[in-house]
């Protein structure tokens, strides 16, 4: 995935998505019924933003498991 362009005055992004990416957007958009990638990002932003710690926990074989971005992922 890549930023095409960014436009200040509009506050708009454009990004480009490809290869695993893409494929991993189809992916999620197909297991989870949602309409369109427009969908997608609103869910992903609406729980990332409804977090107050910065922290998402999820359920795996019956076990909670902290979800944190990846080190690389994250400003220096």
């Amino acid at each position: 995935m890549s930023v095409v362009s960014k436009y200040k005055d509009d506050d708009k992004l454009i990004l480009e998505v490809d290869k695993g990416d893409l494929s991993n957007m189809q992916d999620v958009i197909k297991r989870w019924n949602l309409k369109d990638e427009e969908a997608l990002w609103r869910f992903c932003l609406s729980f990332l933003l409804a977090t107050q710690d910065r922290t998402l926990w999820i359920k795996e074989d019956g076990h909670a498991i902290r979800i944190t971005p990846a080190d690389h992922l994250l400003k220096g």
